[in-house]
Order: C-alpha cells, then sequence, then structure tokens
C-alpha cells in the first residue's frame, strides 16, 4: 500500500469532508498531529458528488483544494443540494490557486443527487427536472403498494437507483485517480475531463454533461466583468450587463409574476453570485453583433487556445396557482459566431460555437424558493453552471498578433441568453 499516492471521494456532505481533510491534514491547527499518526500521506486527488460548501465558523471559513487535482461531480437535477454550492470551491479557486494542477467541474444534466449512493432508492427529486434536461432515472416506475403509499411521496416501488449515474461516476473516478495518481499512459486519462477533446463516447451516450476546466499555471485571465459590461459594445437589441444585475432584474421579473397572487420576491442575502457578464436580446430577423474587450491587449504568441467559460440560460415568470412557473422559455440561439478582435481592429475568421461544444437552456431557472414571511417570498438563487469551451488561436488563423477581444454574432433570429464566465488565454501543456 502506497500511502504517498492516496484519492479521496466524498458525496455530499462526504464531499466537503474529503476537502476539509486535506486541509487539516496538511495545514489544520492539528495538522502536526495528524501527520504524526499518518507520516507520508500524499493525497494527490480529490474528487466530490454534489457536496456541499457550508464551511466552519457559521460559514465564514471555507476551504479549496490548493496543491492537488480536484474534480467535483455535480448533478444538475439535484434538489437536495439545489444551490450546486459544489462548484463554489471551483469559482474561489479560479481567482486565486495557482498551483500548476487540474480543477474542474462535471456536470451531469438530469442526475439526482440521491442516485450516486446505491443504498439511498428514492430519488430526492419529484421525478422531473427543470429545463431541459432529461431524468435519468426511470420516472415511470410502479407506485409503492399502497400500505406504503404514504411513507414518501415521491418513493417508487420498482425503482431502485439510477444505473446510467453509477455507470458514468466510477468511469469518472476511474479515469480521475488513475489519471492523477498513476504515472505514464494512465496521466492521458485527464482528457476525460478535459473540453479541448470530446467525451468519449461511452460516457456521452450515458447523458448529457457540461465540463468546466482549467489548469491555472499554464493559463491567463484576460476578463475582469465589472469593467467588461462598461466596454463591451452590442448591436441595436442587445444588452450587456453584470450577471448579478441580470439576477436583480429577473427578482423583479419573478415579484411581477407574483403580484397576481398577493406576492413580492427577495433574495436570499447569502446568494454567491460569480463576476460574470450577461448577453441578451429577444428575437430579431438581423444578425447582430456584441464585442467582448480584453481586460487588455494580449499577444497571441506562446499561447495555443482562448478559453471561454459559456452558459445558456432563460427563465420565464408565468406562474401558477401553486406559485410555481408555469411556460416555457423560448429558444435561444446557440449557434452563434465567435471570432477575434486583433489590436488593429481587424476581425479574424469566425467559427460557429456549436461545432465546439452543445449550450442548451439546462437548467431554465434562476431561484428556488426557500422561505416566507408574510407576502414576501425568499429565493435563493441557483448558480449557472457553464461549460468551458476551447478555441485553439489556429482556428481563426491567429498565432502572435496582438489581440484585443472577442466578437460574437448571432443570425439564428432567435432570442439571444449568453453568460460569460472566463475568457483565458492558454498554453499547451
Amino acid at each position: 500500500l502506497d500511502i504517498s499516492k492516496v484519492g479521496l471521494m466524498g458525496h455530499s456532505r462526504g464531499g466537503e469532508g474529503v476537502r476539509y481533510a486535506y486541509n487539516i491534514y496538511n495545514n489544520g491547527t492539528t495538522s502536526a498531529n495528524w501527520k504524526s499518526r499518518i507520516p507520508g500521506l500524499g493525497v494527490k486527488g480529490i474528487f466530490e458528488i454534489g457536496p456541499v460548501d457550508m464551511g466552519t465558523n457559521n460559514g465564514s471559513t471555507k476551504m479549496e483544494a490548493s496543491g492537488v487535482a480536484w474534480s467535483v461531480l455535480i448533478p444538475g437535477c439535484d434538489r437536495d443540494v439545489f444551490d450546486f454550492s459544489g462548484v463554489n470551491p471551483f469559482e474561489r479557486m479560479l481567482a486565486n490557486i495557482n498551483d500548476g494542477l487540474p480543477k474542474s467541474v462535471f456536470t451531469v444534466w438530469g442526475a439526482n443527487h440521491n442516485f450516486f449512493n446505491t443504498e439511498w432508492q428514492v430519488s430526492d427529486a419529484p421525478h422531473e427536472c427543470i429545463g431541459s434536461q432529461r431524468p435519468l432515472w426511470d420516472v415511470n416506475a410502479d407506485p409503492m403498494p399502497s400500505s406504503f403509499a404514504n411513507i414518501d411521496p415521491v418513493a417508487r416501488g420498482g425503482l431502485t437507483g439510477s444505473k446510467a449515474q453509477i455507470d458514468l461516476s466510477k468511469a469518472l473516478m476511474l479515469a480521475f485517480f488513475d489519471s492523477n495518481l498513476s504515472t505514464g499512459s494512465a496521466k492521458n486519462l485527464d482528457h476525460v475531463f478535459d473540453p479541448q477533446f470530446r467525451l468519449p463516447t461511452q460516457l456521452s451516450r450515458l447523458a448529457d454533461t457540461s465540463r468546466e476546466y482549467f489548469v491555472a499555471a499554464d493559463s491567463k485571465s484576460v476578463f475582469n466583468a465589472e469593467t467588461f459590461v462598461k466596454t463591451a459594445t452590442a448591436a441595436e437589441g442587445l444588452n450587456v450587463t453584470t450577471l448579478k444585475t441580470h439576477v436583480a432584474n429577473n427578482i423583479k421579473l419573478m415579484t411581477g409574476g407574483l403580484s397576481e397572487y398577493g406576492y413580492k420576491a427577495s433574495l436570499y442575502s447569502g446568494a454567491v453570485i460569480r463576476n460574470a457578464a450577461v448577453i441578451e436580446g429577444e428575437r430579431s430577423s438581423a444578425a447582430r453583433t456584441v464585442f467582448l474587450p480584453f481586460s487588455q491587449v494580449n499577444s497571441g504568441a506562446g499561447y495555443w487556445t482562448l478559453d471561454l467559460g459559456l452558459a445558456s440560460r432563460k427563465a420565464c415568470f408565468k406562474l401558477n396557482n401553486d406559485l410555481q412557473t408555469n411556460c416555457t422559455p423560448e429558444a435561444l440561439d446557440n449557434t452563434f459566431k465567435v471570432a477575434l478582435v486583433l489590436a488593429d481592429g481587424t476581425v479574424t475568421r469566425s467559427v460557429a460555437v456549436n461545432d465546439y461544444v452543445e449550450l442548451e437552456n439546462w437548467y431554465s431557472d434562476y431561484f428556488s424558493a426557500i422561505d416566507s414571511q408574510g407576502s414576501t417570498i425568499y429565493y435563493q438563487y441557483v448558480p449557472v453552471l457553464y461549460q468551458t469551451t476551447r478555441f485553439e488561436l489556429s482556428d481563426f488563423n491567429v498565432s502572435n498578433q496582438d489581440i484585443k477581444g472577442v466578437q460574437l454574432t448571432f443570425s439564428s433570429g432567435k432570442a439571444v441568453s449568453v453568460v460569460l464566465d472566463s475568457m483565458r488565454l492558454t498554453k499547451k501543456p
């Protein structure tokens, strides 16, 4: 047993638990005691499934995974950890960690929280998912016998889990731990988490997925959301705002939907909203462009890819008598073109985003109700889950030129709702 090469995996609260165990052993106040008890322990990888991010000291102290490869699997239909808080460590590490080791988010659309555990055989989700994702379990399974029907309204007599979720999680853990604990050819399995490479068919046929990925030592951020929205230029009919402003505007729209029933909406004060930008517009027959400036002009010399953190999300706010969404968001333009803008204003050849990733309105809501007081309903913000989209600079016929930004062109005629979380220039490893 080689305890100098150890991997840790945890599900739900166990996900945050293994991240804390790693930090307590290496950096905690009792680190010396643990190292004397388990000398030579070397944690090389941490894999979390649907974890929480509660922290300690009433949530004021949170842990990252510095100095170790780290990946989190997010169930897109999770109704237990419904706020997708497992992505929060990734956001913190994206901004603050530069250890040269891979960090990734692997979202499995249609997966619930419980069925990654073979002993938890009752779905946490009420046999449906929000948005365009398809549940990965049998929603038509036989009901419980009548004598047990009132024990749990979500339980099904003929349902014991999700084979797709189990098979996918096993494959991902095998790829992750083989890649980060082994040497030689096994390390090539890291490409499963890197969106630069297509997901193997054996995995892609199990579920729809999204992947975020970065190795900070190899990349440079060229994005600042706060200054970005002040300098971005958009065609008539397109608006560029910060995600925080966009969420606040959506709370107003939710209040509009609730007002018919005598209620108003308020955003929970503890919401963690990334410094992202939103490009939005109604349907139009005209082609429209938006210029997304880098934080400063950068030479393409030495860089391999432009990495954009992209997502597509749009909600609607017509509600039923139960105050649940009772409408379908309109179709979105997820086939837009991407080009680079050089320092002299030249626009390069363009490529279609859908040749690289599949952007869908997988989760078509921004909020989940968590409490009410009088006529006010309090909503938790549900984080946007992104897809790292990696364009090789050579795809734009760019190598050593100076680049000042990106141009997106929308021409499908559909509505636009694109969330941009990051722009990075990345070197070839």
